[in-house]
């Protein structure tokens, strides 16, 4: 594609913008569900166990080696 027209710009432009709000507006939905999620004492209990759990696993990883 050496020539893009003025057209063609603002179709690749339009669908960027539908695509990049649909896409932030997915995650910002996602955002507000986990910090109602995590609200609560027993939801941080397992959050703080997952990534320990995690943060372990990658220090053996890194030990091993």
């Amino acid at each position: 594609m050496t020539r893009l027209s003025l057209t063609a710009f603002l179709e690749i432009a339009v669908i960027m913008c539908v695509i990049l709000t649909a896409v932030l507006s997915c995650y910002a939905v996602v955002a507000r569900r986990a910090r109602n999620l995590f609200r609560s004492q027993s939801a941080i209990r397992w959050l703080n166990r997952g990534t320990g759990t995690v943060v372990a696993g990658a220090a053996i990883a890194v030990a091993t080696r």
